[in-house]
């Protein structure tokens, strides 16, 4: 797994290339740069995930990515992960991930904060 911080700096063409999935997550000011970085995948023929409060609160500011997760950490994070796991090719129509159950709090990492 690789972390690419575009607040810091962007993710280069190899970062694309490296990848099997790109997963992207952002807050409504990010908008423009969230629907950026999908177009950047997908011009490597990357398949994209996007979750986060942006997306939970307006899935349809987002219709280009392939995969949105919708609501907190949970059963929705758990069904993501299983079909990344067996699929990385990029979909015809967008799968939405809805969160139904949230994570049981001993589950979540502690954020040290």
């Amino acid at each position: 797994m690789r972390f690419c911080d575009e607040n810091n700096q962007p993710a280069s063409d190899a970062d694309y290339e490296w990848a099997d999935a790109v997963l992207v997550s952002g807050m409504h000011i990010q908008r423009s740069q969230i629907n950026s970085i999908n177009k950047r995948a997908h011009g490597h023929g990357k398949i994209t995930a996007l979750g986060g409060p942006s997306v939970s609160g307006c899935a349809e500011y987002y219709p280009d990515f392939d995969l949105l997760h919708l609501g907190e950490l949970g059963d929705a994070t758990d069904q993501l992960i299983e079909y990344l796991d067996h699929h990385t090719e990029r979909l015809q129509q967008q799968i939405q991930f809805k969160t139904g159950g949230s994570a049981a709090a001993a589950r979540v990492p502690n954020s040290g904060l």
